[in-house]
């Protein structure tokens, strides 16, 4: 590849993106506010889940050559999600450990904050997945929803790679 030369690609501009979000932010957080039946202190949090797991794949094994034993393929999934939400303002994590990433589980988590965090107003920023837009979602009366703007590289830097370690 004579006369190559690395370059880092920039990322492109999508209409609609945390640009949309900065200029609405106050806008959204003054009706999410005005949502509440109660006036009580307001909790900013900042909900994820995520995948663990194992994954078994058992192929040939190492050897001298030209001996390579074989091994009949064993491909095993097993995985288990992890749900939580950050409060940044006192460091407040709340997690649990949940079977499915599902509307069901993801009840279970805003139950246990909701309860947790009773004599408070929850808003709890989310990103856009279809479990947290599902209509059988019933959210707490001292919980409210805030969404993320989709395909976003400035609010969600992980899902893009960007937000990686160098």
């Amino acid at each position: 590849m004579a006369g190559a030369s690395w370059r880092p690609i920039p990322p492109q501009r999508r209409p609609g993106t945390a640009r949309g979000l900065e200029k609405k932010l106050p806008v959204t957080l003054t009706e999410t506010l005005a949502s509440f039946a109660s006036v009580q202190p307001v909790r900013l949090m900042f909900q994820d889940e995520a995948r663990f797991g194992h994954i078994s794949d058992c192929r040939r094994c190492g050897g001298k050559k030209p001996q390579r034993p074989l091994v009949k393929a064993l491909l095993t999934h097993q995985y288990t999600y992890v749900y939580a939400a950050l409060s940044p303002g006192d460091g407040a994590l709340d997690s649990r450990v949940l079977p499915h990433v599902n509307t069901a589980c993801l009840q279970v988590f805003i139950d246990a904050v909701a309860a947790r965090y009773r004599h408070e107003n929850i808003v709890m920023v989310i990103d856009g997945a279809g479990g947290h837009k599902s209509k059988a979602l019933t959210l707490p009366a001292n919980l409210r929803f805030l969404l993320l703007a989709t395909l976003s590289a400035r609010t969600q830097p992980a899902g893009t790679g960007l937000g990686a370690a160098t």
